[in-house]
């Protein structure tokens, strides 16, 4: 379930003695009433809204379909393998991809014509190494936050860490910046071209 900034509510419903869920719009003016889904994302019994912007923007998915939908255009998906979590006013889409490496999702974003592996987008130049494993949030300054995996010895004998980061967009030359909560160090990552 989510809500924006003008009251307007977006989740799941369904009966209660069934597991079928369809994904619901309330706002002030119509109430509640389904959103429609795309012919081959009606056979899932789960449809999930993850989140919806103040343009009326809904992020969710179908299985593993990720979609985005809207009043004009309705329902399109936009990532096999993929579920959104959240959406900003400027309709970047945030979340996780499953992911063929050695971990079972790495971070994306999604902006209205690609889907981005956040991993891809950045560099680091320190020790050990990092991995971004999901996006939780972004906000309207395009700052994301969510979970990564660190390694101090970059794939060696010291224990990996779960931490909480938050990517921050700068200006060119492309870079963004993060800060890994817990610690006291910002790192820099610049976009690679």
């Amino acid at each position: 379930f989510a809500t924006n900034s003008q009251g307007d509510v977006v989740g799941e419903s369904g009966p209660a003695d069934s597991a079928d869920r369809g994904v619901f719009l309330w706002d002030a003016v119509h109430g509640m009433r389904e959103i429609s889904c795309l012919p081959h994302f009606c056979g899932y019994n789960v449809l999930r809204a993850e989140d919806i912007n103040d343009n009326r923007q809904v992020v969710g998915n179908a299985g593993d379909h990720a979609f985005i939908w809207d009043s004009t255009s309705g329902m399109r998906e936009f990532a096999n393998g993929a579920r959104p979590k959240a959406i900003n006013n400027e309709g970047l889409v945030v979340g996780s991809l499953l992911n063929a490496g050695p971990f079972v999702y790495t971070a994306f974003m999604y902006d209205g014509d690609t889907v981005h592996k956040l991993n891809d987008l950045l560099e680091y130049e320190g020790p050990g190494s990092w991995y971004l494993n999901n996006a939780f949030d972004i906000n309207e300054q395009g700052q994301i936050v969510g979970s990564a995996t660190f390694d101090p010895d970059g794939f060696g004998l010291e224990p990996e860490v779960s931490i909480a980061y938050l990517l921050t967009p700068t200006p060119e030359p492309a870079s963004i910046s993060l800060l890994a909560f817990g610690t006291i160090a910002i790192l820099r990552r610049r976009r690679k071209r």
